[in-house]
């Protein structure tokens, strides 16, 4: 799940990379969604965008709130993306 608010330029870069690799996460703006917004706030500590919620067996869930961050972490899950990375 991808926290975000539309007009926030950190977000709209994390939002291109999905777009760009055509990945599908749930999209939540926590200020037009309740529980949204509790579940930001309850799991991540602090009402901050963009929060990627990570559901990891092995780790539990990870809240990722940098953009950067979130971008590296979501082409290190693509193959492809890796692919145009390595050869960069």
């Amino acid at each position: 799940t991808l926290f975000h608010y539309p007009a926030c330029p950190f977000c709209v870069k994390v939002r291109r990379v999905m777009k760009k690799y055509n990945l599908s996460l749930k999209l939540v703006d926590p200020r037009n969604c309740e529980t949204g917004m509790q579940d930001l706030m309850k799991g991540g500590g602090r009402l901050k965008v963009p929060c990627l919620r990570i559901q990891n067996n092995n780790e539990g869930t990870i809240w990722m709130y940098e953009s950067s961050s979130i971008i590296s972490f979501l082409e290190s899950q693509i193959p492809e993306a890796q692919e145009i990375n390595n050869a960069k």
